[in-house]
């Protein structure tokens, strides 16, 4: 019974590997899409190191 749970669960692990395979195929990220990202990620990295800069010379 053990057995047959844990094949069970490899199955199913697969299955789920192939449907995320499948699903980045077919939804895969425009250009576009990963700039708009990439601008977002920088500007937020911006104000994080403004707000570190502006806490080091408040302490500093």
């Amino acid at each position: 019974m053990a057995e047959d749970q844990s094949s069970d669960d490899a199955k199913l692990k697969l299955l789920g590997q192939r449907v995320r395979e499948g699903w980045a195929k077919l939804h895969a990220p425009t250009a576009e899409h990963l700039q708009a990202v990439r601008v977002i990620v920088r500007e937020q990295t911006e104000r994080e190191q403004a707000v570190a800069k502006k806490s080091l010379q408040k302490n500093g």
